[in-house]
């Protein structure tokens, strides 16, 4: 019923981190856990919020080196969600010196991997290609739902 349901959320504690991801080590502390990864290369995110942050996944040379800590940071997911809890990573496919980069798949199976289960998939897509940086377009978005 409507009451319940607003009486758990006036209940719910919420607790936002914002530290990198990398360095958690959680034990089935999460109900949900929400990201929106950055992309390999894309855009320099010390440069685009004024910061100095070595190691940034953004910085990583290589996409192999890069899916590589991205799986460091999804196993420790894993292991931070409580059980029945879920991870939410909006991704989207790029294109990098003219080849296509499966993002979506890419980190779906770091996700399998770990040893999430596939919840969901919801694309969503927009009606206009948005440039973020020369040669880069945003056709949709992958959000990943995975348990």
């Amino acid at each position: 019923n409507l009451q319940e349901q607003k009486t758990l959320i006036e209940e719910a504690i919420i607790e936002i981190k914002n530290e990198d991801s990398r360095n958690i080590n959680y034990e089935e502390m999460f109900d949900l856990i929400f990201s929106c990864p950055p992309y390999w290369n894309t855009e320099d995110y010390n440069r685009l919020y004024n910061e100095n942050i070595a190691g940034s996944l953004s910085d990583i040379k290589t996409y192999r080196q890069f899916l590589g800590e991205l799986g460091i940071i999804i196993d420790k997911c894993y292991r931070a969600l409580k059980p029945n809890g879920f991870a939410v990573f909006v991704v989207n496919d790029f294109r990098r010196h003219g080849v296509y980069i499966p993002f979506h798949l890419d980190t779906m199976l770091l996700f399998r991997q770990a040893g999430f289960k596939y919840h969901d998939i919801i694309i969503c897509h927009s009606k206009t290609n948005i440039p973020i940086k020369i040669g880069l377009h945003i056709a949709h978005h992958y959000m990943v739902k995975e348990h």
